[in-house]
């Protein structure tokens, strides 16, 4: 419950309490995908595994049918960038996931992508 209440803290909470300046800065990017790999993490830890790239992030706000252990909402509101746009997610074969912004031109994979 204590890690529920830093993560909601961490994702909610903490950014608009925290002057960050320019809105379209790409540094506050970096502490949402911070916030959100711990969301995913705690998602991991209680259900025993990663949300599906299907299942999306919508999986730390709404409980994947038939799964046990999910103890969220692990978000209050679906995460969106500085630019507006919701983060993507997906699982990777060389690491276990990825969550990325599309950056400033919109646009995934392309240099001006932010991810972890």
């Amino acid at each position: 419950m204590i890690s529920f209440i830093v993560l909601t803290a961490a994702v909610v909470v903490l950014p608009r309490m925290v002057d960050h300046g320019d809105s379209s800065d790409p540094r506050r990017t970096g502490c949402d995908l911070s916030a959100l790999d711990g969301a995913l993490d705690q998602f991991e830890a209680d259900t025993g595994r990663l949300p599906t790239t299907a299942e999306g992030l919508n999986a730390l706000l709404t409980a994947p049918p038939g799964l046990p252990g999910w103890h969220g909402p692990y978000l209050m509101h679906s995460p969106k960038d500085i630019w507006g746009r919701l983060y993507t997610y997906r699982i990777l074969p060389s690491r276990k996931f990825e969550v990325r912004s599309a950056g400033p031109d919109g646009k995934l994979y392309t240099s001006d992508d932010i991810f972890q």
